[in-house]
């Protein structure tokens, strides 16, 4: 019997060498080198990420519907402050380590220095607003 979580699998990896006002991270199909873009109705799940840097200091990746450049709550998927080559692997047990709202995608923030940050995760669906249909509109029979 084989277990599939709900979802899109997706990845994600960036390289930069100064990401200290955020770099986003593009998220990638599980097998494909196109970048792929967030729909409106889209949310990203991530169950792994990986981070290594070369510059000593506060690094940071968050989840964030807006600029990317500073850190707002609950934005955070993991952060710490490493030493120089040092970095961080968290993975959840079963579940997802961070989920993000609609629209949100990953950014990693760290000094000016070499810093790699991957994910792997899904994307799945859902506006927030979940609505009924019109045809169970009432709660009231009859």
């Amino acid at each position: 019997m084989s277990y599939s979580k709900p979802g899109d699998p997706v990845r994600g990896h960036v390289h930069s060498t100064d990401a200290s006002s955020g770099v986003e991270i593009p998220i990638f199909d599980q097998g494909s080198l196109v970048a792929r873009v967030l729909a409106a109705d889209e949310y990203l799940e991530i169950d792994q990420v990986e981070v290594v840097t070369v510059a000593g200091g506060d690094t940071a990746v968050i989840l964030d519907a807006d600029d990317g450049n500073d850190i707002d709550t609950g934005e955070i998927v993991t952060r710490g402050s490493f030493a120089a080559n040092g970095g961080v692997e968290k993975s959840g047990d079963g579940g997802p380590i961070a989920v993000g709202p609609v629209g949100a995608k990953p950014h990693v923030i760290s000094p000016t220095g070499g810093v790699d940050a991957s994910f792997i995760g899904r994307i799945r669906k859902g506006n927030g607003t979940l609505q009924r249909p019109s045809y169970r509109a009432a709660n009231v029979p009859g």
